[in-house]
């Protein structure tokens, strides 16, 4: 059996990558550049539908992560703190996309 993609609404989108859904939605617009820019997902449309392919979300949020991590630059208090905050948030990430 083929791999079949699994696709997510909007809403759906944006929570998974903690992202307004405002946000998608100007991305996607004909002035917007964004996502040639690799600075907002992919995503297909059929009729008034907008979905998003969680290949899509996965491969925008490693690039997302990784422009956080460049410009990164962890505060010297509360260091402990921050990392848990972080590993929490991409496990909750990684359960919701699986």
């Amino acid at each position: 059996m083929k791999n079949i993609p699994v696709f997510y609404t909007e809403e759906e989108a944006a929570e998974i990558l903690g992202i307004s859904k405002s946000f998608l939605q100007k991305s996607r617009t004909k002035t917007s550049n964004a996502i040639e820019q690799g600075n907002a997902p992919e995503f297909v449309k059929s009729g008034k539908n907008v979905r998003y392919r969680r290949e899509d979300l996965i491969t925008f949020d490693d690039r997302l992560n990784a422009k956080k991590t460049k410009r990164y630059v962890e505060p010297k208090s509360d260091k402990n703190n921050c990392k848990a905050a972080q590993n929490d948030s991409w496990e909750a990430l990684n359960s919701m996309l699986a």
